[in-house]
């Protein structure tokens, strides 16, 4: 799955929009990345702007995952 794929699942689960960012644009919830070198980044920014729970991906496909599976279980983070 991709990120747009991702949206789409996201939307579906009822998942407010506020809590994530698929773009890189920090937000007070999850943020999924993707770097300069070809890695994404999944990780939970505080309401002080704090990154925390960091977790590196070599593919999209593993990091959109890891981040559908993180709402699956907590789905009001």
């Amino acid at each position: 799955m991709n990120t747009q794929e991702l949206n789409q699942k996201l939307i579906a689960l009822q998942i407010n929009p506020t809590f994530y960012s698929l773009d890189g644009r920090i937000v007070v919830g999850q943020v999924l990345e993707k770097k300069d070198n070809n890695l994404f980044l999944v990780y939970s920014v505080d309401d002080r702007g704090g990154q925390y729970n960091k977790h590196e991906f070599a593919k999209e496909e593993e990091a959109c995952e890891y981040l559908y599976n993180f709402f699956l279980k907590y789905p009001e983070n």
